[in-house]
């Protein structure tokens, strides 16, 4: 037996082993299926879109639970349901900073770039930690409102939350 081979072995009794020890509960497919307390996004026929909380469903009707008070509404008229899946947070953390360090940078430049006087020495004052040149305060200024920026994105993007939601078969 070539180790590949017992790999491959060992690995499919693995993935038995845990499905059989820890069974996946799947959720609901159908609106039957719902569980009470579920969170539930609803669209009518006229793109009307209403989000409460399941309470029951029949052959013909949803029942959710929407600002405190019963809503029904009827199976015919429903174009989708879908189900409140999870909130995903972080993940737009390096894409949000990423668009604030551009962003930023941009930015930056044309405030360096426009704020640029040559500088003029008098007295106790030295030039030596003032750009020299329109290209030194350009970049001077793009880098650091672009890091800045680049911060904030990342610190935004990685608090800031998306839902997600699936679909639930209406029949």
């Amino acid at each position: 037996m070539t180790f590949k081979r017992w790999y491959q072995g060992a690995a499919s009794g693995l993935v038995l082993f845990l499905a059989i020890v820890f069974p996946a509960t799947l959720p609901a497919q159908r609106v039957a299926d719902l569980v009470q307390g579920t969170r539930v996004r609803v669209v009518s026929h006229e793109r009307m879109t209403r989000e409460g909380f399941f309470r029951s469903a029949t052959s013909d009707s949803i029942t959710i639970i929407a600002n405190g008070a019963p809503l029904a509404l009827s199976l015919g008229e429903t174009v989708s349901v879908a189900r409140f899946a999870v909130v995903n947070r972080g993940r737009d953390a390096m894409r949000l900073a990423l668009i604030g360090g551009t962003v930023g940078a941009l930015i930056g430049a044309g405030i360096g770039a426009k704020s640029f006087k040559p500088c003029e020495s008098k007295g106790v004052y030295d030039c030596s930690r003032v750009p020299g040149t329109k290209r030194q305060a350009t970049i001077f200024g793009s880098v650091i409102v672009g890091v800045s920026s680049f911060i904030t994105g990342g610190l935004v993007g990685a608090v800031r939350g998306t839902e997600s939601w699936a679909p639930v078969s209406l029949h």
